[in-house]
């Protein structure tokens, strides 16, 4: 396993703040409300519709990837382009290998496309760059590159 210290690795992004519709990790994939706060992406395999949202670290206030945003909190959200590198949540129980395809899990993680259920057509948001299992029983970060 390797040691994060910060969610964005390299790439194109652009930064925002919104205020939490409830508690969220950095390195959670995000999705709008209609009060335009955010929360985690809620369903599986689902298409990144309000666009690539990404929960980083709130550096300003000196805190890390392993510091959860309350909800009410002002979160430090990125948008991600296309091709950018970032150390993203991966759901526990997740083996993945280099270059294969992830999808949203429905909890704000990411997941293998290869996970899903048979004849389920996969909607890709990022695919791994490392070769990883997360198997401590909770969600992990990992070094993955958005499509």
């Amino acid at each position: 396993m390797s040691t994060y210290y910060r969610i964005h690795n390299k790439g194109g992004h652009r930064h925002d703040e919104n205020v939490a519709h409830a508690a969220i990790s950095p390195g959670n994939i995000l999705e709008l409300n209609s009060d335009n706060e955010v929360l985690k992406h809620a369903t599986e395999n689902g298409a990144l519709n309000s666009g690539k949202l990404i929960a980083v670290e709130d550096a300003l206030q000196g805190n890390g990837v392993t510091d959860d945003y309350a909800a009410a909190d002002i979160v430090m959200v990125e948008v991600a382009e296309s091709g950018s590198e970032w150390n993203l949540l991966v759901a526990a129980g997740t083996v993945l290998t280099i270059g294969e395809e992830l999808v949203s899990d429905g909890s704000g993680c990411l997941m293998s496309a290869d996970d899903l259920s048979s004849g389920t057509t996969a909607v890709p948001i990022a695919v791994a760059m490392e070769e990883f299992t997360v198997d401590s029983g909770e969600a992990e970060l990992t070094h993955v590159r958005i499509l």
